[in-house]
């Protein structure tokens, strides 16, 4: 442990100290990843750090190489035991891990240069502990800010970025290993600030090379607006519309029965034919029916499909929505909900955009159990296998885009709640969405 390069000699208080780290590492974990984690990752975790924490006290060498393989496998169990990706997971792991680890050890040496040594040796455990929960807070903050964007680097374009951070991440893990071995031992004071310096260096370099990536995204985010803009105008003008008929149908009515008191049959015809028939026309058109989001009570998964809404009509796609009732909230996991919708609602953008339709269409609807969602879309002729599609790295856009569906097969593994029925024709794709909610 660092405190040992301050004491001059191992901590009386090893253990105490060892629970500190695994409980302020874990709390770290379970605070910020609760809603994706299960009890495996947390069995899995705790029998880890107890094995850690053994070998701490009775057998250091092995307990150096049990602090190698930790992210590695935390990594792995984390992977195996959400519907994330292997990059997600990782990146995750490699930001907590690696952040808490140089935090501890910033922190940690700033202490020491402000409080007495003697008040250092006498209050170690204390003062450790006041690091670790200055470190967990701050990595907290942080780690809050970048997360939603550790979604993204399953796309394309931040594979590059990922691999070179993972060679980054590694590096300065073993950095990290080596300073540890040499506190542990008291090898050298300088070693070990030359160690954790270099590695504090790749870290920010690293997460400054994510910032960079976030600000560029959210500069496409805020282009990717604009569609959401024009839609918005469009339902003003279709809401100023439905304002002006319903001033419009006072007079069609004053006509009609002016018409029927007078039983001129010819301009009750001509009324109905010119009339009614056209204001029924022009309200029948799918357009209207967005209004029906309003039915929607969750506003997360109104706010997606309204997004959607925008991108059809950027695209030039015909979009029209069914939602004849209201559809109250779910009581299901939300983050896997959005995600899964998310993906759904892509692909039909895509593949509809790809087609000589360009159509989709979406109806939400409620029973007594939960809620069913029916989203199909026009797609380009060709053959699909239904057990091809939700395999990883398959796409037909090309290798190495195929994670969207297998994302969502690994999300339905996950929530019970949610099942998934898919269908195809020659030019029509449909997904059956059943969402059960809990009681």
């Amino acid at each position: 442990m660092e405190v040992h390069l301050f004491l001059g000699q191992e901590s009386p208080f090893l253990l105490l100290l060892l629970l500190i780290r695994s409980g302020s590492l874990g709390w770290l974990f379970f605070s910020l990843l609760r809603n994706r984690l299960k009890m495996p990752f947390f069995s899995g975790f705790c029998l880890y750090e107890l094995l850690l924490i053994g070998f701490g006290i009775s057998y250091p060498p092995i307990f150096h190489l049990f602090l190698l393989v930790e992210p590695f496998f935390l990594s792995w169990i984390l992977y195996r035991n959400t519907y994330e990706s292997f990059s997600f997971s990782a990146y995750s792991v490699g930001i907590l891990y690696l952040g808490f680890d140089l935090l501890r050890a910033f922190f940690l040496f700033g202490l020491y240069a402000i409080v007495d040594h003697r008040v250092f040796v006498d209050f170690h455990v204390l003062l450790y502990g006041v690091v670790a929960g200055l470190s967990v807070y701050t990595l907290g903050l942080c780690f809050h800010y970048v997360h939603r964007y550790l979604l993204l680097l399953d796309k394309p374009r931040f594979q590059q970025q990922v691999r070179s951070s993972f060679l980054c991440f590694m590096l300065i893990h073993l950095l990290l290993t080596l300073s540890q071995m040499c506190s542990c031992s008291l090898l050298s004071l300088g070693c070990f600030n030359f160690l954790r310096t270099a590695s504090l260096y790749g870290f920010a370099f690293v997460i400054l090379r994510l910032r960079l990536s976030i600000l560029a995204f959210e500069k496409e985010e805020r282009e990717a607006r604009l569609p959401m803009a024009k839609l918005c105008k469009k339902l003003g003008c279709l809401y100023q519309d439905l304002r002006g008929f319903r001033h419009d149908f006072a007079g069609m009515m004053v006509s009609f029965t002016m018409a029927i008191e007078s039983r001129d049959w010819e301009l009750i015809e001509k009324l109905h034919r010119e009339v009614l028939l056209e204001a029924n026309k022009s309200l029948s058109s799918h357009e209207y029916s967005y209004f029906d989001l309003c039915l929607l009570e969750d506003k997360t998964i109104r706010s997606l499909i309204f997004h959607y809404l925008g991108q059809a009509q950027e695209k030039g796609l015909e979009f029209s929505l069914e939602i004849r009732e209201e559809v109250p909230a779910l009581n299901v996991n939300q983050l896997a909900l959005v995600r899964l919708l998310t993906i759904l609602l892509t692909n039909a953008v895509e593949a509809a955009q790809a087609s000589a339709e360009k159509e989709i269409a979406l109806a939400i609807f409620s029973t007594e159990h939960g809620v069913e969602l029916i989203l199909e879309n026009s797609r380009p002729a060709g053959d699909l296998d239904i057990q091809k599609i939700y395999q990883s790295d398959w796409s037909t856009k090309g290798p190495s885009r195929g994670t969207g569906l297998f994302t969502v097969k690994r999300i339905l593994n996950h929530e019970e709640s949610m099942l998934l029925a898919t269908d195809f024709e020659d030019h029509r794709f449909t997904q059956h969405l059943t969402i059960r909610s809990h009681t």
